[in-house]
């Protein structure tokens, strides 16, 4: 639990190949179903605050227990959190992220994140839910944190269904489209 930004819900991980990412969580780790969302934009995207293009991006979920593992792939040079993390050399872990159940509590976790650190890398909207990348990359954490309305009611029954498909997963369909 961070002070700060609450529960941490979330494991992002940038990764080069989405695909090949998968299949690595799935057989050395056993982590899975994964639920991509192939090459979709935020509908709305600030980097560094400031309006900005929207990253065309590929994701996938999965879960281990209570924690999802998300894998991000950008397909294009975009400017975001993600490519800043890819020109540094990196790939794998890239953010934590606590989850909101209501706008309003997004609302106010934002404001109360940004009294401790004003800065925000990149922020925006995909479906119903907003997110924000707070700035904590040191060289000794080497991680974001993220905000997202990941617990609002448009995405309660969708992420049961994810989280319950990991639990008795017995490796067959790795990889699926949204449930």
């Amino acid at each position: 639990m961070s002070r700060i930004y609450g529960e941490s819900r979330q494991l992002g991980m940038v990764v080069h190949d989405i695909d090949e990412g998968m299949r690595a969580a799935s057989e050395l780790m056993g982590i899975g179903p994964f639920f991509i969302m192939r090459e979709v934009r935020p509908e709305w995207f600030k980097y560094r605050g400031a309006d900005s293009p929207p990253p065309l991006l590929s994701l996938a979920f999965a879960f281990s227990g209570p924690m999802q593992l998300e894998l991000i792939q950008q397909h294009d040079d975009a400017p975001s959190a993600y490519k800043e993390f890819i020109d540094r050399g990196r790939q794998g872990p890239q953010h934590l992220s606590s989850w909101a159940k209501t706008h309003e509590e997004y609302d106010a976790a934002r404001a109360s994140a940004l009294e401790t650190n004003p800065v925000i890398i990149h922020e925006g909207q995909l479906g119903p839910g907003r997110f924000a990348y707070f700035d904590t990359v040191e060289p000794a954490l080497g991680l974001c944190f993220e905000i997202a309305e990941g617990l609002i009611p448009e995405y309660a029954e969708l992420t049961a269904n994810m989280q319950s498909s990991s639990s008795n997963w017995d490796g067959i369909d790795p990889v699926r489209g949204f449930v």
